[in-house]
């Protein structure tokens, strides 16, 4: 039998604003690695989701937050920043993606994948 390709899967963080960048209740957004990301600061803290709406007709950095959700401006769904969930069953929840603050600068963490040629394994 043949094994199917392995990968192994790094976290790399990038720098993606100053935390004066961003005010509270505000939301920015931010392209990556061709990966686009609505940045946000509640309460002190910085929180990051992917930006495009599941409804796919808008980004939420568009939208409006209104105590802890940022709401479509095309569908009007509502989803907490902290979590990304709608607060329902409806599997319409964005991608998180881990943040951390150092030296003033705000870091988004993204998953690289790299093939199973790439990585080197201890015997």
């Amino acid at each position: 039998m043949s094994n199917p390709a392995q990968s192994c899967v790094l976290k790399r963080w990038i720098e993606v604003a100053a935390v004066r960048d961003i005010d509270e209740e505000e939301v920015l957004r931010i392209e990556v690695d061709k990966v686009v990301l609505a940045l946000y600061k509640l309460d002190g803290k910085f929180y990051a989701t992917e930006d495009r709406c599941r409804c796919g007709k808008a980004n939420v950095s568009d939208g409006i937050i209104e105590e802890d959700r940022i709401w479509c401006p095309r569908c009007a769904t509502g989803f907490c920043v902290r979590t990304g969930k709608t607060g329902g069953d409806d599997g319409r929840s964005l991608k998180r993606y881990p943040v951390m603050t150092h030296n003033d600068a705000v870091y988004v963490g993204l998953s690289v994948e790299l093939p199973e040629s790439r990585v080197v394994r201890s015997p």
